[in-house]
């Protein structure tokens, strides 16, 4: 059985680490980017200026997903949606 030596653990990790970082961009292109300005929180407002509800939105899944997480103004209505964009059609999903 061979032992590692403190060195050759560090590179080990370090080598994992990078490979983690490689595989994180694949979804950094500029079309990946293109809906960046919507992660945040927002507070939506019907037309006539009352509460709607609010919109949060984060980037998940190594930089390839924006989720949002809805909370309508009404007690009880919430949900969420997944989009992402699809490099084959080029279109956001």
């Amino acid at each position: 059985m061979k032992i590692l030596k403190t060195y050759e653990i560090v590179f080990a990790i370090y080598g994992f680490m990078g490979f983690a970082k490689e595989k994180s961009r694949i979804c950094c292109t500029e079309n990946h980017k293109a809906f960046d300005f919507w992660v945040e929180t927002w507070q939506v407002t019907n037309p006539d200026g009352s509460p709607a509800g609010c919109s949060t939105t984060a980037i998940s899944e190594g930089d390839c997903l924006i989720r949002e997480n809805w909370k309508s103004a009404k007690a009880g209505c919430t949900g969420t949606s997944t989009n992402f964009y699809n490099q084959i059609t080029g279109q956001w999903e």
